[in-house]
């Protein structure tokens, strides 16, 4: 059996090394953080001094077991080392607890009275009397944790009052390990506590914005594992040596078994390390093929926001997708207040910022990681496809601060995700097409139908109306009759025009092509109106307007603003005004709009005014503003309605059409 001395040496060896790697270990990961206060260079002497006294009891003791004696240089050095760490650990503690606890600062420096009298202790042997003074530091220092705890209680500030509560408790535990005395294994292995403590929250909560990867703690836990299992088949190598038991062949047999225990542990690594790697692998075979199946885009975000939420275990997910409508999908609780309004901010400013991610803490643009942090998130993974943005993908990652390796998995799903947005959209254009192709198909067979019908009917009519003429003239003709039969000239005209409009509606696109003047088709519009629109005392303002279509159809064009204007004055009020004007847009087109006064058009109809047949006019055809919405998408151009204009009252029709490479110069040239 190995004596209780060789364990108890080999668990102090093995404390101070681990305790004094992991200290440099934590100094050299706040030497490289960027950005640094007050804190943070506490606790980086903090952590300088513990590797200080971890080092030095470390290098003192191997000495002694390696040259057998307590004294030379090497043993000097080590001991000052330790002494200087032990002296300035407890202020600085106490220093650290000051600036979390208050604002004033300047408190914290008279900490540093205690390091002189403490050298001294330590100088002179009063080891007792340092314990009492370390002791005493650190249950002050465990109870301003705790009242710190107290003040950051609450969920934003959780990883904070957490640490306070655990860090203050590690404290404690040492405290309570002095009195065993400076060589004990017990105070060896307590002092591992607090570095540990602050290690786990660094890796777990990322405290103070440090990053400790995975592959960092395998590598540590198997080093230490490693180290502990060497150092005790080196001591018991050394035990079975002095009783003649073959201690070398000992040894190497141990070695070899640790070989061999090396493969099962170095497959598990391997799972354990890709295991990140292998959840980006599922997520693209299985959720995204899932979310697929999904037609509707609502539907599939939600899913897909679901899925990353759950999978990659972050606290909220939101999938904002840009568009006429903000589209959200959310996973987890979200922020109050009005979300949608700062997502079309964070949207806006990304979309002039190239960016493959977002993260708030390293993010240099103010505007965005202003707009960020206002949400509630700490990462925003910009949805590209190509060059457009078609959305963002926003991450709360607590209590983490970094996502670590998940920043590389994140940025994958993201791909992911803008793929299938994009395919959804494609599917959904080609839907929409093959929907119009057969609307189209299904408008040229009824007009095929309606130009044959109104032909035949204006023949009868034709014939009709000339018998109605001449039996009007026969002088012998009753006046009640007289009465009847102009009655019935009227109704005829009506059907007539009703025939014509058939006509015009059942009629294809025209193929021919010639110059189009927009002040020629003003003035055209206004001269072909009915007599009885010109008995209803209606101004036509015209504006002056110098535009010029190059290879235009001039009959669609026409057949646009006389509509336009018929339906206006017919809805308009004697003394009223119908304006015509015409303007370009660059990059869209021309634009055509007509103006009336009358009473404007409800937004409950609004979507069925192009309709054919629909009409709220007694004795309407309800073919005219179908005429205009029939040619107008034929054109490739667009029409909005804006109702009212004035108070309650007016509607004003506006009309653009896409103009060519060879119109938009003629066009421009004319404007100019």
């Amino acid at each position: 059996m190995i004596p209780v001395m060789v364990i108890s040496t080999a668990l102090r060896l093995l404390s101070y090394a681990v305790g004094g790697a992991l200290d440099l270990y934590l100094v050299a990961l706040l030497l490289l953080k960027a950005r640094t206060g007050l804190a943070e260079k506490l606790v980086l002497l903090l952590l300088f001094a513990s590797a200080l006294w971890h080092g030095g009891n470390e290098i003192a003791l191997f000495h002694r077991l390696a040259v057998g004696h307590a004294s030379g240089v090497v043993i000097g050095l080590a001991t000052g080392a330790k002494l200087l760490g032990a002296a300035l650990i407890p202020a600085l503690l106490l220093h650290l607890a000051v600036t979390w606890i208050t604002d004033r600062h300047w408190l914290g420096w008279l900490t540093y009275v205690s390091v002189p009298p403490a050298v001294w202790m330590l100088r002179t042997g009063r080891f007792n009397m340092h314990a009492v003074l370390f002791g005493s530091m650190l249950v002050v220092t465990a109870c301003l944790l705790f009242c710190s705890a107290l003040r950051h209680r609450v969920p934003a500030r959780r990883r904070f009052w957490r640490f306070y509560q655990s860090f203050a408790c590690a404290l404690i535990a040492v405290a309570a390990a002095l009195p065993v005395g400076a060589d004990s294994e017990i105070l060896a292995l307590t002092s591992l506590i607090p570095p540990f403590c602050f290690a786990w929250f660094v890796y777990r909560y990322n405290f103070l914005g440090l990053i400790i990867g995975r592959r960092t703690v395998f590598a540590l836990t198997l080093g230490t594992a490693s180290a502990l299992y060497l150092l005790i088949v080196r001591r018991a190598a050394d035990f079975a040596d002095e009783f003649d038991v073959f201690g070398r062949v000992i040894e190497v047999a141990l070695i070899l078994a640790a070989g061999l225990i090396w493969i099962p542990l170095y497959g598990w690594m391997n799972r354990v390390l890709s295991k990140r790697t292998q959840v980006f692998a599922d997520f693209s075979k299985h959720v995204i093929q899932e979310a697929a199946a999904i037609l509707d885009l609502n539907k599939r975000m939600q899913y897909l926001a679901e899925e990353v939420g759950r999978t990659l275990g972050l606290r909220r997910v939101l999938v904002a997708l840009s568009g006429e409508s903000t589209v959200l999908a959310t996973y987890g609780p979200m922020p109050s207040g009005d979300i949608l309004e700062r997502v079309q901010q964070l949207l806006n400013a990304t979309v002039h910022k190239r960016r493959d991610f977002v993260f708030v803490q390293r993010e240099n643009d103010g505007t965005l990681r202003q707009l960020l942090d206002d949400l509630g998130f700490n990462y925003s993974f910009p949805l590209w496809y190509e060059t457009r943005l078609l959305g963002l993908l926003l991450v709360d990652s607590y209590p983490r601060i970094h996502l670590d390796e998940d920043e590389g998995v994140l940025l994958g799903l993201s791909r992911q995700i803008s793929q299938s947005i994009q395919t959804h959209h494609l599917v959904e254009a080609k839907i929409d097409l093959e929907r119009a192709l057969l609307e189209q198909a299904h408008l040229a067979k009824l007009g095929e139908h309606s130009r044959s019908t109104a032909h035949e009917i204006k023949n009868s009519l034709t014939g009709m109306k000339t018998l109605a003429q001449v039996m009007r003239l026969d002088p012998k003709m009753p006046e009640e009759r007289a009465v009847d039969l102009d009655h019935l000239v009227g109704e005829i005209g009506r059907l007539d025009r009703l025939a014509q409009q058939l006509l015009v509606y059942g009629r294809p696109a025209s193929r021919e092509r010639s110059d189009v003047s927009l002040a020629q088709l003003f003035e055209r519009a206004r001269q072909a109106l009915p007599l009885d629109c010109s008995d209803r005392l209606v101004r036509i303002e015209l504006a002056d307007c110098d535009l010029v279509f190059e290879s235009a159809d001039r009959e669609s064009l026409h057949q646009i603003v006389l509509n336009l204007v018929l339906n206006a004055i017919q809805v308009s009020a004697p003394g009223d005004t119908v304006r015509l004007r015409g303007n370009i847009e660059p990059d869209v087109g021309v634009c055509i709009k007509v103006s009336d006064e009358g009473p404007g058009i409800p937004l409950e109809i609004r979507d069925r005014i192009f309709e054919p047949f629909f009409t709220t006019k007694p004795g309407g055809t309800g073919l005219g503003l179908a005429i205009v919405g029939k040619n107008v998408r034929e054109l490739g151009g667009r029409i909005r309605v804006d109702s009212p204009t004035s108070g309650v009252r007016g509607a004003t029709f506006t009309v653009t059409i896409p103009i060519n490479v060879e119109s938009r110069k003629t066009v421009i040239q004319s404007a100019s």
